[in-house]
């Protein structure tokens, strides 16, 4: 028995004969891979190695990248098999904030490859254990929320194929978070996600910062980043996906002594801050408003909610022209409510009325609302074709009533998941960070339309997998209070009675 770190106590069966000639067919294949990953990362371009095989990749970039996925195929299998957390859904989970602009062509990403490796050994890991567990009734919210998306399809106002690469790709959101959800995670397993999540939005919001500050990229109407077709970063999704993150590293930095870690955490919470200011997104401001006064309601942090928050504020004015567009109305061109979203909820509630019951059909809010724009007066040009900017009012124009009772059950029973844990428990506090994170989120959808992106389905994730963790390591706990009680008190030794000095006469 060996023990080894992150991969615990391993043993080591008794090799035959026919074992060692396998690891020695593994060692030449490897050897050969090994071979034209040095070609790919050093060799000029149309080497000669496999037969020319790799021969337009030698010495560029992609080459690199490729020799640095085959050096490391090992140790990613013997993670993806024993610690499927830990490789490859903790690289997704550091990959997701920045699936927007990681995009390798042919609309393949690096987060959806990520994604399609994690679901692979998680169902590979689930298969070898034959291990499940019960997410709650939140994901039975989500599952029926899809099964009316998809029922709607058969009735939808146009089911072309824009709508269908939309249901695709919510498909494989939702199969991924159910993935996610069944799995058992223990509690180290789950901090490494976090960890994770927290690092790819620092980075995230550090390469945004960038490239939304220097304006070289900003090819389609303001603060939209475009490098390819299928490689774009908008400011609306970027800053949401920063407002669970930043409620994470504020409930971290507040739990913390005075020390490295919690000046840590502070600069995380600066970084993301940039990330958001830098885009001026006055919804994501008031989603992080929301989520610092939840934890200023909840938990008991009150004092140093108020010095993070003037730590926020400091930052803020590093970027005069968010602060013009908090006191500035919008009179660009006439009055334009909200950047454009009031005339817009007024054309989607006039589409409202005549599809309240059933909907309109999946993905199709913009047919609808082309259907009554003409219909509606408003004193700004919004133009054709535009998105709900509110996932309310989005579900119920697409999928009515129905719809829209499921998103609101499946966003409740998902903000509520983590109840169980009492005041007082040590949990508590991640208890309100993802509370708080999740209803800033909420906050933040009522202006952006979140259904379909990659960090919201993580989130629903991340708060589920919490759920099953916490519920473990309490049971955990009432074990061994349970094996204390029925041991009983420990005897106290008998000791010799006290002597008694006596004052000499």
């Amino acid at each position: 028995m060996i023990y080894l770190p992150l991969l615990g106590a391993v043993r080591i069966p008794k090799l035959t004969p026919w074992t060692w000639v396998g690891i020695g067919i593994a060692v030449a294949a490897y050897t050969f891979l090994l071979a034209i990953a040095f070609e790919l990362a050093m060799g000029d371009q149309g080497c000669t190695i496999a037969n020319g095989m790799v021969a337009g990749w030698c010495g560029s970039k992609t080459g690199i990248a490729m020799a640095l996925t085959i050096i490391f195929i090992p140790p990613a299998l013997i993670f993806a098999v024993k610690r499927p957390w830990l490789f490859p859904v903790a690289l997704y989970a550091l990959c997701v904030p920045s699936d927007s602009y990681l995009s390798i062509g042919s609309g393949a990403s690096v987060c959806k490859v990520a994604g399609a490796l994690a679901l692979t050994a998680l169902i590979f890991w689930i298969i070898r254990r034959r291990s499940i567990v019960n997410p709650g009734i939140a994901a039975v919210a989500w599952i029926g929320y899809f099964l009316w998306a998809t029922a709607t399809l058969l009735w939808a106002m146009t089911s072309g194929n824009t709508v269908i690469s939309y249901y695709a790709t919510f498909s494989q959101l939702v199969v991924l978070f159910l993935a996610f959800v069944i799995t058992p995670i223990d509690e180290k397993e789950f901090n490494i996600l976090l960890a994770s999540f927290v690092v790819g939005s620092c980075i995230a919001a550090i390469f945004g910062a960038i490239v939304f500050n220097s304006g070289q990229y900003l090819n389609q109407g303001r603060l939209k980043a475009h490098f390819n077709p299928d490689a774009k970063l908008s400011s609306d999704f970027f800053a949401a996906s920063m407002v669970f993150p930043i409620g994470i590293v504020v409930m971290s930095a507040l739990r913390q002594r005075w020390g490295i870690k919690k000046i840590v955490y502070l600069i995380a919470f600066a970084i993301l801050m940039v990330g958001q200011f830098v885009v001026g997104s006055r919804g994501a401001l008031l989603a992080d408003v929301c989520t610092i006064a939840y934890f200023f309601w909840k938990d008991r942090y009150r004092a140093q909610l108020v010095f993070v928050s003037v730590c926020g504020l400091l930052v803020s004015l590093m970027y005069p022209e968010f602060w013009a567009r908090i006191v500035t109305p919008d009179t660009h061109g006439g009055d334009n409510g909200g950047s454009g979203r009031i005339p817009i909820w007024k054309v989607g509630f006039a589409a409202l009325k005549h599809y309240w019951l059933f909907g309109a059909g999946l993905d199709n809010f913009t047919f609808a609302y082309n259907q009554y724009f003409l219909s509606v007066w408003n004193t700004f040009y919004t133009g054709w074709s535009r998105g709900p900017h509110n996932i309310l009012l989005e579900a119920a124009v697409e999928l009515g009533v129905v719809g829209l009772t499921l998103l609101c059950l499946g966003w409740w029973t998902t903000f509520r998941s983590l109840r169980h844990i009492p005041i007082g428990h040590r949990l508590y506090d991640m208890r309100i960070m993802i509370e708080g994170g999740v209803f800033g989120t909420f906050v933040n959808a009522l202006f952006v339309h979140i259904m379909l992106q990659k960090f919201t389905w993580w989130m629903f994730a991340l708060t589920l997998m919490a759920g099953t963790m916490s519920r473990s390591v309490m049971a955990k706990e009432r074990v061994v209070l349970s094996d204390d009680v029925r041991a009983g008190p420990v005897p106290t030794p008998s000791l010799p009675p006290p002597r008694v000095l006596e004052r000499a006469p």
